[in-house]
């Protein structure tokens, strides 16, 4: 190697560096899936923007926007877009005032697409846009809210009851259907366990289900006992209890599916009763009676069958197949299906099922049968009984519409109900749909007798060419609209509607259904914004966030993760570990820290080690991680939140070294302080020396001067 190719400095060395770097950005340029857009502001005398020229665009571009790169480049933004000012220039101003990036999502009108844009500048004056269609992830969650709510309102709606415990049994949640069947108020059901609804005779059952079904297998066998109402009467149940589990897998709680099977229990006592008369009605002749030897397909009838089917004994060949022919086309594919769970032992053949006679008429027939086997459990023949049902068919379907309008479940309905003749006159109206089009009270004739179209508040509703397909018996799909009723109220409805069918199944009006979804419409918006606001507040953290799934693979992390390292989205996205931005003598450390904290309680303490940048400089990192865990509360991932300690670790450095300075003046004083204190035990031991020897030298001449007096006298 030369001295020219390791020196940095060198220009050609230089040179070839800028030029590959170049190539790579050209690359990334064109191969991005991101629309990138590269601008230039234009001023006014004031200095105030008013416009700006696409300098350059990807190809991407094209693709996103459909509009093409040669007619972009160069073009103005206020005649390309044809808006004046164009479109987001105070956005743009902004950012290249403040030197600060941008990013935001917007709804972009002329093409009906949702984007995400983030904006930054490459040089003075130039802005760059990246920017990523987003519509459809912003149709799927319009779609996603809308499946919630009617998942909701099914939940609600269901002829089953729902009701959740906690571990010690205290309801928690419930569905409609569930208080109603109790008679309980919703507050009066909070307050009580599941033993408080159930007769002592079933708590030690029901105890022995929970403990050798339930909480180890996470569900239990569908199993019956009986309820208590607040009125003290006691009701047959069926039910079947799923075990909840917390994010940490820990039993947190039961789901109870309940149903009333009161009305089974007395069709099955009946059912007993009937079989007794069917066996006496069928040896009275009252009914066919029939056997199929499956191995021949050979079909055996008596002749009350074939009075039932309308055929003579000498045109009908006695197999299945023939027998076939004279079910109903829309029925033989059903009837058949019931036959092989019933040869495959998993229900017993009880059905009904509609016949075909010559005179073109269509009768209802009710079957039981037996499956005969052999030791092996292969089926040999199936024997059984018809009877026809027709009369009973059409009184149930009788005594049935009597019941729903002698129950009010239409009156009582939640959502708004009309009715509408051949002619598309409003005949009936429920409470609700007279809320929800903002009749008065007792105003009812301002809608009733008159036709659908003359009235202007819900004319849009249903269009003329829909009532003409509606009475031609064809259905139209669900959907929503903005409506505003006759007092001036604006809602969001989900308007269902379906032919009305008479006794003879012939079309006779139309029934129309709307569910006043305003709450969940305008609740779908605000969770929307705060999405938006946490993603704002995600993404302008002066923190990196990153999440990786359980193999340290990086998934999602925020542009300040990406402003630390030094690298771009795309190259964060294809890399295969987040120990290639960790040094190697890191790993052991954060595997221990993933071991023995994030796995056992799901988050480790702030820990620090060092990171790769992409210049492959190292920086010192403060690091958090916290398990992520999927709906089943199963380990999905882990998020790590980073933090660059560089600027702290620079500041304990110069703090370390003053206090080592300190600590030096600190031991130099000290040692100057105590020569000095020795210089003053010196000068004090003197003076204390000094003092007593003239106290001696006065004592001694006191002594003189008495013996001078002594001499004297």
């Amino acid at each position: 190697m030369t001295g020219n190719q390791n020196n940095p400095k060198d220009p050609e060395s230089a040179a070839e560096a800028t030029m590959e770097s170049e190539l790579n950005f050209q690359s990334l340029f064109t191969a991005m899936t991101e629309g990138v857009a590269i601008h230039q502001m234009i001023y006014d005398a004031k200095g105030e923007a008013v416009d700006y020229i696409i300098r350059d665009v990807n190809p991407s571009f094209e693709k996103n926007l459909g509009i093409p790169a040669d007619k972009a480049k160069g073009a103005l933004g206020s005649k390309l877009y044809g808006q004046i000012p164009p479109p987001y220039i105070d956005i743009y101003e902004h950012v290249l005032k403040t030197g600060e990036p941008y990013f935001f999502t917007t709804y972009f009108q002329s093409l009906d697409r949702y984007f995400e844009i983030s904006v930054f500048i490459p040089k003075e004056d130039w802005f760059a846009t990246v920017f990523l269609d987003i519509t459809g992830s912003k149709r799927s969650f319009e779609e996603l809210r809308s499946t919630g709510i009617k998942y909701r309102r099914l939940y609600e709606s269901m002829m089953d009851g729902f009701a959740r415990t906690d571990m010690q049994g205290v309801i928690k949640e419930f569905n409609s259907c569930f208080r109603n069947m109790l008679g309980y108020t919703e507050e009066e059901l909070l307050q009580l366990t599941h033993k408080d609804i159930t007769p002592e005779d079933w708590h030690g059952y029901e105890k022995r289900i929970i403990n050798n079904q339930v909480i180890p297998y996470g569900y239990s066998n569908v199993f019956e006992k009986e309820y208590r109402k607040k009125d003290g009467t006691v009701f047959p149940v069926e039910l079947r209890i799923s075990l909840i589990r917390d994010e940490k897998g820990k039993p947190d709680g039961m789901w109870a599916v309940v149903r009333d099977i009161t009305d089974r229990k007395s069709a099955e006592q009946e059912l007993e009763r009937m079989i007794d008369r069917f066996n006496l009605a069928a040896r009275s002749g009252n009914m066919g009676v029939w056997e199929w030897d499956v191995k021949t397909n050979q079909v055996l009838w008596d002749d009350k069958m074939l009075e039932l089917y309308g055929v003579e004994r000498d045109e009908f060949p006695n197999t299945h197949e023939a027998w076939e022919k004279l079910v109903h086309p829309d029925d033989i594919a059903r009837i058949n299906e019931e036959i092989q769970l019933a040869f495959r032992g998993e229900k017993e053949f009880d059905c009904e099922f509609r016949v075909l006679l010559n005179d073109e008429s269509i009768h209802y027939i009710k079957t039981f049968a037996q499956v005969v086997r052999d030791s092996a459990g292969i089926p040999l023949r199936m024997a059984g009984i018809n009877f026809d049902i027709s009369e009973q068919k059409k009184t149930q379907k009788s005594l049935l519409i009597s019941e729903m309008f002698n129950r009010g479940l239409v009156e009582s309905a939640p959502v708004g109900i009309l009715f509408l003749d051949q002619s598309g006159v409003i005949n009936y109206e429920n409470p609700a749909m007279q809320q929800i089009m903002g009749l008065p009270e007792g105003m009812e004739s301002l809608v009733l007798g008159k036709r659908f179209q003359e009235l202007p508040s819900i004319k849009a509703v249903l269009s003329d060419p829909e009532i003409s397909r509606l009475l031609e018996g064809k259905r139209i799909k669900a959907r929503e609209i903005h409506y505003k009723s006759l007092l001036g109220n604006e809602l969001d409805l989900e308007i269902y509607t379906a032919p009305l069918l008479n006794k003879e199944g012939m079309v006779h009006g139309i029934i129309l259904m709307a569910v006043d979804i305003t709450e969940p419409i305008a609740a779908g918006k605000e969770l929307r914004e705060s999405e938006r606001k946490y993603r704002r507040l995600y993404e302008s953290m002066r923190d990196g966030f990153v999440l990786m799934d359980m193999k340290k693979h990086i998934i999602e992390f925020n542009s300040f993760f990406l402003t630390m390292t030094g690298y771009s989205s795309e190259e964060v996205i294809r890399m295969k570990n987040i120990r290639e931005i960790v040094p190697k003598k890191w790993f052991e450390k954060v595997d221990d820290i993933i071991r023995n904290e994030v796995l056992v309680r799901g988050y480790s303490e702030v820990f620090e080690i060092e990171y790769r940048r992409k210049d492959n400089s190292t920086f010192p990192v403060e690091v958090r991680l916290f398990l992520n865990k999927d709906q089943q509360g199963k380990d999905e991932g882990m998020w790590a939140i980073v933090r660059d300690i560089t600027e702290r670790k620079k500041m304990e450095h110069e703090m370390k070294y003053m206090n080592t300075i300190l600590e030096q003046k600190v031991e130099q004083k000290t040692k100057e302080l105590q020569e000095r204190v020795k210089q003053l035990e010196r000068f004090y031991k003197a003076t204390i020396d000094r003092e007593l020897r003239m106290k001696e030298m006065r004592t001694r001449i006191e002594d003189l001067e008495k013996e001078i007096d002594k001499m004297n006298k």
